[in-house]
Order: C-alpha cells, then sequence, then structure tokens
C-alpha cells in the first residue's frame, strides 16, 4: 500500500496516508493511549522507519476513521476488511469508497465478518483470480482485478542463471502456520539426505529457531535480499494460504527456479511445469519430490527459472498504476 501511495504521489496526486489507532473486529494488546506514545516514539511524523515516502506524501495517525479525522477528497481507500467497515460510513465529501482486498483475512476474524464486508457498498479491488471469485458470488456488484506488481528495479538478476550452484535453496522462514515453513523444512531434511553438499538459505523476521539445524544459513531481516535470492538456483514456497505471495514472485525476477504450493496466492505466476513446479500444501513427500526433481535435473531448473523470468513481465507497477488511476476516473466521473 505504501508503494501504491509513492507511485500516485509520483504520478501527481496528492497522497495521504492514515495511520487508524482503532478498526473494528481487532484484538489489541495495550490502551489506544499507550499505543499513541509507543507510535509517537518510534515512529514520529506517523512514518515507518524501514520505508521512505515521497516528499510530497502526508501521513497521519489518528484514534478512529470517521469524518472528523479524514480530510475531504476524491478517493478514500480501504486497505483491510476492517477498515472497510469505517470508511463505508464516511461522508460522501471524504471520497468515493474503495477497499482493496488483498487476502481472505480469516486468521483475523470470523468469515461471516469477512463476507459481511464484500457485500459492503464500497467498489472492491482484489488482487488474484480466487478472491475475484468469491467476491463475484458474494457481491451483486462485479469485483475490479489488478494483480500485484513486482518492482523490476529491485529485484532482478545479478548472478546469471546458469552460473548458480545448482543444489542450493531458499525459503522464506515463518512461525505463522499458513506459511507452511514446518512442512517446508522437514521436505529439506529430506533433501540434504539424499544431496549432502546442498545449501539452504531462510530468511525470516523471526530470531532462528533453535530447531534450525546449522548446515542451514539463516537470516534475519536481511537487508540485501536480491543478494540472497541471486546466490540461490531454486526458491520454495511452502504455504498453505496465501493472499498474493510477494517473495516467490522476486525470487522469480532474481532468477531462481520456483517450486511452490498449488494455491490461489501463487496462482497468478505459477504456471504448473511451465514457470514452476507445484506441489500439494502440507504434503512433504511430493516437496521433498519435486525439489529433488529440480535438483538433479539443471537444464529443467534453467528452463523454469528463465520461463518464470519472462513471465513476471506481466506484473508491472507501471500498468498498475495506469490501472488503478483508470478505476478512479470511472468512479469519480461516475454520479452514482
Amino acid at each position: 500500500m505504501y508503494e501504491y501511495a509513492n507511485r500516485l504521489a509520483q504520478s501527481g496526486h496528492e497522497v495521504i496516508v492514515y495511520h487508524s489507532m482503532y478498526v473494528p473486529y481487532t484484538k489489541y494488546r495495550m490502551p489506544l493511549f499507550l499505543r499513541l506514545i509507543r507510535i509517537n516514539v518510534f515512529h514520529p511524523n506517523s512514518k515507518p522507519n524501514w520505508f521512505t515516502f515521497e516528499n510530497t506524501i502526508r501521513t497521519k495517525t489518528i484514534s478512529k476513521i470517521n469524518d472528523k479525522t479524514v480530510e475531504d477528497g476524491d478517493i478514500v481507500f480501504s486497505t483491510c476488511f476492517s477498515t472497510a467497515y469505517e470508511v463505508v460510513n464516511l461522508a460522501p465529501n471524504k471520497g468515493k469508497k474503495v477497499n482493496l482486498i488483498q487476502d481472505f483475512e480469516a486468521w483475523i476474524s470470523s468469515e461471516e465478518n469477512i463476507f459481511n464486508s464484500y457485500r459492503l457498498s464500497l467498489h472492491h479491488i482484489v488482487i488474484n483470480d480466487y478472491l475475484f471469485k468469491i467476491l463475484e458470488d458474494t457481491n451483486k456488484e462485479k469485483p475490479i482485478l489488478i494483480y500485484n506488481a513486482i518492482d523490476r528495479k529491485k529485484f532482478y538478476i545479478k548472478t546469471p542463471i546458469t552460473d548458480r550452484f545448482e543444489r542450493s535453496i531458499c525459503m522464506l522462514y515463518s512461525k505463522e502456520e499458513r506459511k507452511g515453513s514446518k512442512y517446508g523444512l522437514e521436505a529439506i531434511k529430506i533433501c540434504k539426505e539424499a544431496f549432502p553438499d546442498l545449501k539452504v538459505n531462510l530468511f525470516s523476521v523471526f530470531k532462528k529457531p533453535k530447531d534450525i539445524p546449522d548446515w542451514i544459513d539463516y537470516f534475519q531481516s536481511p537487508t540485501n535480499l536480491i543478494d540472497i535470492y541471486n546466490s540461490s538456483a531454486i526458491f520454495f514456497s511452502p504455504s498453505n494460504g496465501e493472499g498474493w505471495a510477494l517473495p516467490p514472485a522476486e525470487a522469480l525476477g532474481c532468477g531462481c527456479a520456483l517450486v511452490c504450493t498449488d494455491i490461489g496466492g501463487h496462482a497468478a505466476y505459477a504456471i504448473k511445469s511451465e514457470t514452476a513446479l507445484l506441489v500439494q500444501p502440507k504434503d512433504v513427500f511430493d516437496m521433498a519430490d519435486k525439489l529433488c526433481c529440480l535438483l538433479q535435473n539443471n537444464k529443467m531448473r534453467i528452463s523454469l527459472a528463465k520461463n518464470g523470468y519472462k513471465y513476471l513481465d506481466k506484473f508491472s507497477w507501471e500498468e498498475n498504476i495506469i490501472q488503478i488511476e483508470n478505476v478512479f476516473e470511472s468512479i469519480t466521473s461516475n454520479c452514482s
């Protein structure tokens, strides 16, 4: 969402990013006043320290989304199912109401709350086909499909695909169950038995767990992600569920061959046996089998990597901004 904000600002739009300290259906660990103190200390001016905004963008921390805290505008953009419940109640002068749906967020709240948010009177944008189908079946108004994008200037090939150590795997590690990391690790251990010289790179926002073997290189919150991708021949994504998984697509942009689960969150770029080898979620032996297939077949690995790299051209930020500007133009010019 921050990237959308930046690129819309670069395109000449006036952009305000709001961080609301309260949204419905959300559990908070501390009272509102303590959270306000915390964000003002660690993120002054409502700006995170890990992202650089365009100078023209204003950021505001607000206690709640309402007509007093949100300025007048042409478009007001909700970025989560819970904020959609607040945005829909804003006055018409706050802007045409748009809801970006990036995942089926059932881990946050009940499915009933999620589905009811899809029925709200907003213009819904979805980022993949399986979400499109859900919205199409739930809301009488057809959703708008805009896939995610990858910045090819940030994620690109530094080490030629053919020059990489062919028995090397990269994977995102997470403690979240839906990321499937425990199944991925079990599959990788099977591969290590078959290929003792296997090299593995894990990266994560979490500290290295004690049960991660010493033969695995572990990078916590790396700043050189492009180098980790480029030092790997294969990227492995064992997720049980995703909205539109970014790391596998980033890895494709860096020349990795992709092995990933056959889920909707990978489907936009993971084409079976063309740009990726697909495996069943939670099936450790299927995962290990497909990984070993690539580890011992360098020709296949190179072919998949080249196909995936080329296919990723479909997902450009330049095209995304044109699409979303067209959407904004259409709904603001419509009197309904």
